[in-house]
C-alpha cells in the first residue's frame, strides 16, 4: 500500500469523494483519503468539498450507490415527509385508546419507531387484575422536518472551522511587521505605525 504522503493529489480527491459518498463526514473522508487525522483533516475536507471536480465525483458515486441499492432521492424525501407530518390521531380511537395495528394505514406504520405491548398483573385488594401497557413511539418529527428544510433550502447552515495558524505563536513584533506588509494589499492604501505617523506629520509641517 502506498504511503499517504506519496499519494498524488488527484488520487486523494478520488479517495475523498468515494469515502464521503459512503459516509458524509468531511473529516473522516479526508483521513480515508490519506490526510492526517485531526483539525487539519477537517479543514482539508471543507476545502475539497468546494472543489467542483470533487463535487462531481461525489455526485456520481451517490448516483451509482442509489442504483445499486434501489434507494432514490424521491423515496428518501417521501419517507422524510411521512415522519415529518405524522399524526398521533392516526393511532388512537375516540376514547384515546390505541387502535389495533390492522387499522393503521401504510404511512402510519412507517412513522412508528417502536411499538411494545407489556402485560402484567395488578392487585385490587385480593383480586388480580390483568393490565396491558402499550408503548408507542414515533420517529423524531423535528429531525425529519429539519432534514426536509435543509433539502429545500429553507435553512441556512453555517459551518465554522477553527484553524490553528502559525500566527498563534508568532512574536508580537513579527506579527506587527506582517500586518504592516499585508494590510496595504488588502486595504488598497498604506498603513502607518505611530512613529511613522508622527514623522509624516513633522514632514507636512515643515513643507
Amino acid at each position: 500500500m502506498p504511503r499517504h504522503d506519496r499519494i498524488p493529489a488527484e488520487e486523494k480527491k478520488r479517495l475523498f469523494a468515494l469515502a464521503y459518498a459512503k459516509e458524509p463526514n468531511v473529516q473522516k473522508a479526508a483521513v480515508a483519503a490519506g490526510y492526517k487525522p485531526g483539525r487539519n483533516a477537517e479543514v482539508v475536507g471543507v476545502r475539497l468539498m468546494n472543489d467542483p471536480a470533487v463535487k462531481d465525483m461525489i455526485a456520481k458515486h451517490q448516483i451509482a450507490m442509489s442504483v445499486r441499492t434501489g434507494i432514490t432521492a424521491q423515496a428518501v424525501l417521501e419517507e422524510l415527509a411521512v415522519n415529518s407530518f405524522s399524526d398521533i390521531g392516526n393511532y388512537l380511537d375516540d376514547n384515546g385508546r390505541v387502535k389495533p395495528v390492522s387499522e393503521w394505514d401504510a404511512k402510519a406504520r412507517r412513522a412508528v419507531q417502536s411499538f411494545k405491548i407489556r402485560r402484567t398483573v395488578e392487585m385490587d385488594g385480593d383480586e388480580k387484575i390483568p393490565v396491558e401497557i402499550i408503548e408507542l413511539k414515533l420517529w423524531d418529527k423535528n429531525a425529519a422536518l429539519n432534514n426536509l428544510a435543509k433539502h429545500f433550502g429553507l435553512l441556512i447552515e453555517r459551518q465554522e472551522v477553527l484553524v490553528q495558524h502559525k500566527f498563534d505563536r508568532m512574536p508580537m513584533k513579527d506579527l506587527e511587521a506582517y500586518i504592516l506588509e499585508m494590510a496595504p494589499r488588502m486595504l488598497g492604501k498604506p498603513v502607518f505605525t505611530k512613529p511613522q505617523i508622527a514623522k509624516r506629520m513633522i514632514e507636512e509641517d515643515d513643507a
